[in-house]
């Protein structure tokens, strides 16, 4: 007689582990201090960055808050610019460390999360990287450069400053799907609100470009997007701390949560 699952050459093949669901393909168990410092990173950066475009904005004379954007203060010529691209940097970085929290905590659909943050910070670096450069309506505080002076630079900068604001809202989509695919309730309703909220901003954000208010717009959908970071980092570090947390990975790597 031929045992189900031999090869029917005497030989059987061993049983297989029930297949884990997709949904639940969890990587390794964070150690405790390997999560508290991807979740301190994650919020200390938006809190960086949040901090030197508040600080510096107000130390420059003749600075408008409502009508000049952020990356206006690191641009060339500006007086204290590394601080500005610290704090972009800053901001990367907790974009980077939030990617590595949702792809341990949302499982396989964290990944595309974690995709789309880790865009973020490439368009972030790039934007500082490649400063922009200061206009002729900043000279109060700003002196311009010559209207030949760093194209290229400027062009790369505008490009990743769009990779970073565009990855900044496929990022909060991307998670509000992965969060609700992995039963993250508290951190769907975060991103979904994010998204709802700041969706208007940037479009009031693109098509102000030559309005008084074009820099307000640009520091709104800023703050939420930076607390949406800082939120949801917080929530995740919260799953992961909990004990039923690796109770589910267990189950998950030995074939047996339905």
């Amino acid at each position: 007689m031929t045992l189900r699952g031999s090869t029917g050459l005497g030989r059987r093949r061993p049983c297989l582990a029930p297949e884990v669901p997709r949904d639940r393909d969890y990587g390794p168990m964070p150690s405790s201090r390997r999560r508290a410092w991807c979740t301190a990173l994650a919020v200390s950066g938006p809190v960086v960055f949040t901090g030197c475009w508040l600080v510096l904005g107000r130390t420059h004379a003749g600075y408008s808050w409502r009508s000049e954007p952020v990356s206006a203060l690191s641009a060339h010529g500006a007086a204290h610019w590394p601080w500005m691209v610290v704090g972009q940097l800053a901001f990367a970085a907790g974009c980077l460390a939030l990617a590595v929290l949702a792809r341990w905590s949302l499982a396989r659909p964290g990944l595309l999360a974690a995709a789309m943050l880790a865009l973020v910070g490439y368009g972030i670096v790039q934007a500082s990287v490649f400063r922009t450069t200061c206009k002729p309506v900043d000279a109060r505080w700003c002196p311009p450069p010559p209207p030949s002076s760093f194209p290229v630079q400027q062009w790369m900068h505008g490009v990743g400053t769009g990779i970073a604001f565009g990855g900044l809202l496929l990022a909060c989509l991307a998670t509000l799907w992965a969060a609700r695919r992995a039963g993250e309730t508290s951190v769907a309703v975060v991103s979904a609100a994010a998204v709802v909220v700041s969706l208007p901003i940037l479009a009031a954000f693109l098509e102000s470009t030559h309005l008084g208010w074009h820099g307000l717009a640009e520091r709104t959908f800023l703050l939420i997007l930076s607390a949406w970071v800082v939120t949801t980092a917080l929530l995740l570090d919260r799953w992961l701390a909990l004990p039923q947390a690796a109770a589910v990975r267990a189950e998950a790597r030995n074939g047996t949560l339905r």
